[in-house]
């Protein structure tokens, strides 16, 4: 996506406000200035929204918009209708990822890439909101892993290409409401969610019906799901390092 002059301004603006954001600075006179002309009211809160898909047009969706890389760009927006005008022109296969309202624009940005990592196509699931999955933030802050159960689990969903078996086991972990429902959910009979989960049983050596076994399960499924996480809070970072003085940059 190629942008002229007053888009890479535009993008400029954001990478400041990251910045600003992520260090917690002081916002002086000249960027409250720059938030008028682009449109960011600094003084309500905000909601960001992440967008992943393969291909982008040529000119950008919203004027509220910055690239993070090829494939996600970043929205700001104060409303519920600004996002529903974003939805209507993005691809069907979109996935997107939606933060809390925010006077913070670099925590904002983080909850919408959380949220990202729950955005499940096979469930008819495109778009999931902090508030849906932050109950699993502080399991993911943790240090809580289960290495040689994480690895089986892995191999297991490498070998399916629409990730079947994570899916299924994560919605059967998820749902708290039994079998039936997740067969609906899955648009699969009941029988084929008992064998995925006997077959998860038999490669992984645990049972996801068992509460303790299911616990472990559950921390290897989200370890799964937030794999590339890190890769993209970095991508984030870089963005909010790259307005510190060249000084600091080098060490």
């Amino acid at each position: 996506m190629e942008y002229g002059p007053d888009n890479k301004r535009q993008e400029d603006f954001f990478t400041q406000w990251l910045h600003i954001s992520d260090f917690d600075l002081s916002i002086t006179p000249a960027f409250a200035e720059q938030a008028v002309r682009n449109g960011i009211d600094l003084k309500a809160k905000h909601f960001a929204v992440v967008v992943d898909q393969a291909h982008w047009p040529n000119q950008k969706l919203s004027r509220y918009e910055f690239s993070l890389d090829q494939r996600r760009h970043v929205y700001v927006f104060y409303g519920q209708d600004q996002l529903d005008v974003l939805l209507t022109r993005l691809d069907k296969q979109a996935k997107i990822g939606v933060s809390n309202r925010h006077f913070d624009f670099f925590g904002a940005v983080t909850e919408a890439l959380f949220a990202l990592c729950f955005v499940n196509l096979s469930l008819q699931t495109s778009l999931v909101k902090f508030n849906e999955v932050a109950l699993f933030e502080p399991m993911y802050e943790s240090n809580l892993r289960y290495l040689d159960f994480e690895t089986r689990l892995e191999e297991l969903d490498f070998n399916q290409r629409d990730h079947v078996m994570l899916n299924t086991l994560w919605a059967y972990l998820t749902e708290q409401s039994g079998l039936n429902t997740v067969a609906k959910n899955l648009s699969v009979h009941r029988r084929t969610v008992e064998y995925r989960l006997s077959r998860i049983q038999e490669l992984v050596d645990l049972n996801p019906r068992q509460t303790v076994d299911a616990s472990i399960l559950l921390v290897c499924c989200l370890r799964l799901k937030t794999r590339h996480l890190p890769i993209l809070m970095n991508e984030l970072r870089v963005l909010s390092n790259s307005m510190l003085p060249r000084d600091l940059t080098a060490h």
